[in-house]
């Protein structure tokens, strides 16, 4: 799928820039980076779903579950392992 693929290649891409690209951002374009970070929320907010969604989870390996119920086993690997990071 086009978008798993996506993901991960952005995963790959974070894992290799992604530090060293937000602060060079923020140093030399504070308000761009003020506008990616409005876009995140705005997207994690419709792709997580409503607050409160995981708030009943027990555990990590529930909230793990969930996600996985949500957006399939890849994406719950992916999330294992941006929490492990």
């Amino acid at each position: 799928m086009l978008t798993q693929q996506f993901l991960a290649d952005l995963q790959a891409a974070w894992q290799t820039h992604g530090r060293a690209a937000l602060h060079q951002v923020a140093v030399e374009n504070p308000g761009l980076f003020l506008q990616i970070m409005a876009k995140l929320v705005q997207v994690h907010r419709v792709e997580v779903g409503h607050p409160g969604d995981f708030q009943s989870a027990m555990n990590r390996a529930e909230l793990l579950d969930r996600v996985g119920e949500r957006v399939g086993e890849q994406g719950r690997e992916m999330f294992e392992r941006f929490m492990a990071d």
